[in-house]
């Protein structure tokens, strides 16, 4: 389900992951993709973009897919994203010691802003001493609630606000567990609709700059939900 709220710039999209699967999303070798080429290559019904990439070009954090760590941790990113037993979570890492079970999917984000509940001190206090909290920017947010369901708070067109702003955006919505995903100059997300899909992407990862002035704002890892395929009951030929 997606919604439009807030004088139509901040866009909430609730999911059930008892209807979809979630996955880390990308290319071989972690080539800058796009969200409306994840959507089409791999018959999505949402992608966002997760983390960005390093001066090299690789994910800046873990990334793990079909059981499997394809990119190496980065020590400061306190957020993430995974699944386990088929479960999808978001929120702070620490979630990941509590959850029993393998990684099956997952990508490392940044920052975490909410557990139990209740919104980080460091979001409100010290919004600038780990990340440029203070900043008005797009944001994008991925968080669950107590009953599972998975929301998404996207900064639509001029939906800019900063990282406390998008924390407290989550609480009023219920939100247990919250985490950033990659946003700002690099935000993409794309939805399938009734009337086809759509898509949302900020200016600098569309426009190509001169090289020396600014840069395209392109992401290696997105994550990808998929409705989960018909369960196949066989039915036994009459005798």
């Amino acid at each position: 389900m997606a919604q439009k709220v807030f004088g139509a710039e901040v866009h909430v999209v609730t999911i059930s992951p008892k209807e979809f699967e979630f996955m880390a999303s990308y290319k071989p070798g972690f080539e800058v993709t796009t969200a409306s080429e994840r959507l089409a290559t791999e018959k999505l019904w949402f992608a966002v973009t997760a983390n960005f990439r390093d001066p090299k070009g690789r994910p800046l954090g873990w990334v793990w897919h079909e059981g499997r760590e394809t990119n190496r941790a980065f020590p400061e990113w306190s957020g993430c994203f995974f699944v386990k037993n088929g479960v999808p979570f978001f929120g702070p890492k620490s979630l990941l010691d509590e959850v029993p079970g393998a990684i099956e999917e997952g990508v490392q984000v940044y920052p975490s802003v909410m557990k139990n509940h209740t919104i980080f001190s460091y979001v409100g206090l010290k919004p600038d001493q780990y990340f440029d909290g203070s900043k008005i920017s797009y944001r994008s947010l991925g968080g669950m609630r107590r009953d599972g369901a998975i929301v998404f708070v996207l900064s639509g067109s001029g939906g800019v606000m900063n990282v406390m702003e998008t924390a407290e955006i989550a609480r009023k919505l219920d939100i247990q567990h919250a985490t950033l995903l990659d946003g700002g100059r690099a935000l993409q997300y794309s939805l399938r609709t009734e009337d086809g899909p759509w898509h949302f992407t900020s200016f600098n990862t569309r426009v190509k700059f001169k090289p020396g002035r600014f840069e395209q704002q392109l992401s290696p890892v997105f994550i990808g939900v998929r409705r989960h395929a018909p369960e196949i009951i066989a039915v036994p030929p009459k005798s």
